[in-house]
């Protein structure tokens, strides 16, 4: 069977989503190629995938996030600015869709939020000469958020798996190494 990282990812989703330890559907998967240079790919794409438990239990931050990318989206189509509502939409998507492999894009947003409210604190901005204490400390504050968002939201969706070496004898008597994956 040939490995494409598609099949691969919608069968691991549709087994996690059943139900289904990230370890049992990695074996599964992995049984399917037993090839040692897949081990790692097959890993991460498991890895990726949020199990159920996660979600219920962490996924109210994830909603709650998406509804402040929603709300920056309307606030631009509300002020017509349509150029600046790319971005939003695309984090937006990645929210949604919890691809929390590209949640770093989030914390790369988060820092030039940042940022540019630092420099047009210093340079002055005709638009936040109104409200610049509100202007720039919301676009700081939400900065801020982006940025926690992006480092802390993958950890608990999707955490980092483990690899273990278990070393048993085998019929022959021959010690023999299986790695064991922690997820």
């Amino acid at each position: 069977m040939e490995f494409n990282r598609q099949k691969v990812t919608e069968l691991a989703r549709r087994e996690i989503r059943a139900g289904k330890p990230k370890s049992d559907v990695f074996r599964d998967i992995y049984s399917l190629f037993n090839d040692p240079k897949l081990h790692d790919p097959i890993a991460q794409i498991v890895q990726y995938i949020p199990d159920p438990a996660r979600i219920k239990k962490y996924g109210i931050i994830n909603t709650v996030f998406m509804l402040l990318l929603a709300a920056i989206c309307v606030a631009q189509i509300l002020k017509s600015q349509y150029s600046a509502l790319v971005v939003p939409l695309i984090l937006l998507y990645l929210v949604s869709t919890r691809q929390t492999r590209y949640y770093q894009w989030i914390t790369f947003v988060g820092g030039l939020l940042i940022i540019i409210s630092l420099t047009t604190v210093i340079t002055g901005w005709p638009e936040a000469q109104n409200n610049p204490l509100l202007t720039l400390g919301l676009a700081a504050l939400t900065g801020v958020i982006f940025i926690l968002f992006g480092i802390f939201m993958p950890r608990l969706l999707t955490p980092d798996y483990k690899t273990i070496e278990e070393t048993t004898t085998n019929s022959d008597g021959h010690p023999v190494t299986h790695k064991k994956l922690i997820f």
